[in-house]
C-alpha cells in the first residue's frame, strides 16, 4: 500500500512512540513513521501542524498520530471507531503498567489515560486546522498563530517503546475489525465491551479535578463500577455486585491460591458469601463507591483493601482487575478458551500483583 493512501486523523501529543500498532485500515504511528512523512509532504498544512508542539520547557515535541487509509469503510472514519482503536491500544498499555507499579521503583510505562488523550485540533480541508473543542470552537480564530503544546499535568514521554499486553490487544483489535472494519456489524457484545472500555477510560486519567483530594478517587472509583457493571450486565437482566463477581470469578487462574474463596464478601444486611480474593476486591470497591456517592463521612481508610493501608489501595488495584473483568468476557465470548493467549508469561504480571496481597 502507497503512503500516499493514508490520512491524519488525531494527534496523541503527549507521547512520542517508537513503535506503531496496526488494525485493518488505520494505525498508531511514531512521528517517523514512512507513511506519516509522506502525508506532510504531500498534504497542505500537515507538515505546519505536526512539526509545532512543545512542551511547557519549551522543549520540541514529536506527537504520535492516528492515521487511516483512505480506502477505509465510513464505519472507520467515524469518532466512535477511531476512539475505540486507541482505547484498545491504551487498555493494553496502562493495565499492564498498573499490575508491575512497584513502590521502590518508577514505572516503565505510562499509568493514566491522559497520555494516550486526542489533541483537540486535527487538519481540515484545504489544510485548516479545525478545532475539535467545543469551549475552543467557540473562541477560535483561524489568523491566529498556532502553538501545539503538550498536557502541563503530564511527563512528556520522549521516544518510548511501550510493553503490550498482547493477550489482551490481539483479542481487542479483533473486535474492533468485526465491528468497524469486515463486517462492520453493530452487535451487542462489542459494543457493550467498547462501551465499558470507554468508561474505563475516564476511570483511568488523572484524579485532579478537585487537587487530587480523597474525592477525586471515589469519583474514579465510581466510574470503575460503572465500566465493570457495563461489561457484566445481562441482556435481559439487571445488574448488581454479584453479577459483575461472577464474572470476575469466570477467569482461569493458573495459581490455585487464587481461585480459593477463602474470604467473605457482605451482599445487603444478611447475605454473606464465600468469594475468592479478586471478588472481595472488587466488593470493597462497590462499598467504597457507595460511601463516596451516598455522601457519607470518608476518611483515606476507605479506599484500601479490608480497610488496611499497609495493602495497595483500591484506587491503584482497580486496573488490574478491571483486567481480570476484560479477560474473563473475552473467555465468554471468543470461541476457544483464553483467546489471545500467546503469550503465556504476561499472565505471571497479573497473578503476581494479586499474589503479593495473599503472601503479605
Amino acid at each position: 500500500m502507497s503512503p500516499n493512501d493514508w490520512d491524519v486523523g488525531y494527534i496523541l501529543p503527549n507521547v512520542s512512540l517508537t513503535q506503531a500498532f496496526e488494525a485493518p485500515y488505520i494505525a498508531l504511528v511514531p512521528h517517523n513513521d514512512t507513511r506519516l512523512i509522506k502525508i506532510k509532504s504531500s498534504v497542505r498544512g500537515c507538515d505546519k501542524l505536526l512539526n509545532c508542539f512543545i512542551d511547557q520547557a519549551n522543549k520540541k515535541v514529536e506527537p504520535s498520530i492516528i492515521i487511516v487509509d483512505r480506502q477505509a469503510p465510513k464505519k472507520v472514519w467515524t469518532d466512535e471507531a477511531l476512539v475505540a482503536f486507541r482505547n484498545s491500544i491504551a487498555m493494553a498499555v496502562i493495565l499492564r503498567n498498573w499490575a508491575e507499579v512497584d513502590p521502590n521503583s518508577s514505572p516503565g510505562g505510562p499509568l493514566f489515560s491522559d497520555f494516550f488523550d486526542f489533541y483537540p485540533y486535527t487538519l481540515g480541508a484545504d489544510g485548516v486546522f479545525v478545532a475539535l473543542n467545543p469551549a475552543l470552537s467557540s473562541i477560535y480564530s483561524s489568523s491566529a498563530k498556532f502553538v501545539g503544546m503538550s498536557a502541563p499535568h503530564l511527563p512528556h514521554l520522549f521516544k518510548r517503546s511501550f510493553t503490550v499486553d498482547e493477550n489482551l490487544l490481539i483479542p481487542l483489535l479483533l473486535f474492533w475489525k468485526l465491528r468497524f472494519a469486515s463486517p462492520g456489524k453493530d452487535d451487542r457484545i462489542s459494543r457493550v465491551l467498547f462501551r465499558s472500555i470507554e468508561m474505563a477510560y475516564h476511570a483511568l486519567s488523572t484524579p485532579i479535578k478537585n487537587q487530587s483530594t480523597l474525592h477525586d478517587y471515589g469519583i474514579s472509583l465510581a466510574e470503575w463500577v460503572s465500566a465493570f457493571e457495563i461489561l457484566a450486565h445481562p441482556k435481559n437482566a439487571t445488574v448488581d455486585v454479584t453479577v459483575v463477581m461472577n464474572l470476575l470469578e469466570g477467569f482461569s487462574w493458573n495459581d490455585n491460591r487464587l481461585k480459593y474463596r477463602r474470604y467473605v464478601a457482605k451482599i445487603g444486611r444478611t447475605k454473606k458469601y464465600r468469594v475468592n480474593l479478586i471478588c472481595r476486591l472488587y466488593k470493597d470497591i462497590y462499598d467504597a463507591r457507595n460511601t463516596f456517592l451516598h455522601g457519607n463521612p470518608v476518611t483515606d481508610r476507605v479506599i484500601y483493601p479490608f480497610g488496611k493501608k499497609s495493602l495497595p489501595s483500591l484506587w491503584q488495584l482497580a486496573p488490574v482487575i478491571y483486567r481480570v473483568a476484560l479477560m474473563a468476557f473475552l473467555e465468554r465470548h471468543v470461541k476457544r478458551k483464553r483467546p489471545g493467549l500467546i503469550y503465556p508469561f504476561i499472565e505471571s504480571h497479573y497473578e503476581d500483583c494479586f499474589l503479593q496481597m495473599i503472601d503479605s
